[in-house]
């Protein structure tokens, strides 16, 4: 009973640590279980929709979270070498191989271009929120970035 409830407790975590993924491919039946699947798992275009959803239901917190999410850019890759890893000198005060952390500049996906513009609009015109010109000028700088 114990181990059962760890081991529960223990897989809770780890999804909510983000490191266990959902297979939405289940849920293609349903058009919006399935956007919301992939919104969470970082597809963009899913977070501007549900974005724009809440904005048309006027249920700005939500709306401003996922425009957020998808207006950020997002890292793409690792920096990582794990193929150019040197073995340790030590092997008893060291893991057998340290990874090669290559110095090359991360690559970045841009972020949604319409949810940025929602958010300049939302700032600037205190649509749900206090207007914030600075919070505002941060999009508009994000969409002139390429």
């Amino acid at each position: 009973m114990i181990r059962a409830l760890f081991t529960f407790l223990f897989l809770m975590i780890l999804n909510g640590c983000g490191t266990i993924t959902q297979d939405c491919t289940s849920l293609s039946g349903d058009r919006d279980a399935y956007r919301n699947c992939i919104a969470i798992q970082g597809d963009q275009a899913a977070q501007y929709e549900l974005g724009l959803a809440a904005f048309e239901n006027r249920e700005y917190a939500t709306a401003i979270s996922w425009f957020k999410r998808a207006a950020d850019n997002k890292p793409v890759g690792s920096n990582t070498n794990y193929a150019a890893s040197q073995p340790l000198t030590d092997p008893r005060t060291s893991p057998r191989y340290a990874p090669e952390f290559t110095k090359t500049e991360v690559k970045m996906l841009p972020g949604h271009r319409g949810a940025q513009r929602m958010l300049v609009d939302i700032y600037e015109k205190g649509l749900g929120v206090t207007a914030d010109p600075e919070q505002a000028q941060k999009y508009r700088d994000m969409i002139n970035q390429l």
